[in-house]
């Protein structure tokens, strides 16, 4: 599915000095702000803790099928779009 703006997607970000993922209590919400090629975006994300928004650069976006990056934030097709 190719990426354009305003499409919603799911963030997980990274955080080298906790060495986890946000992910592991659950995605965010975010909108696709800027279309870096096929398989790389910019986003702003709405996390679920304190939701202030916050933006993000050049974000791969994985594919469904596709292997999730290891040590590296990224953004997924939600899974009623992804269907």
């Amino acid at each position: 599915m190719s990426p354009t703006l305003g499409r919603i997607v799911y963030f997980h970000p990274h955080y080298p000095g906790e060495g986890v993922f946000a992910s592991d209590r659950g995605p965010h919400g975010a909108i696709i702000t800027a279309v870096e090629g096929e398989d790389r975006i910019s986003l702003r994300s709405f996390p679920p803790s304190d939701g202030l928004p916050t933006i993000h650069r050049g974000i791969p976006l994985i594919q469904p099928g596709q292997p999730k990056p290891a040590g590296e934030s990224y953004a997924e097709w939600p899974p009623k779009v992804a269907e």
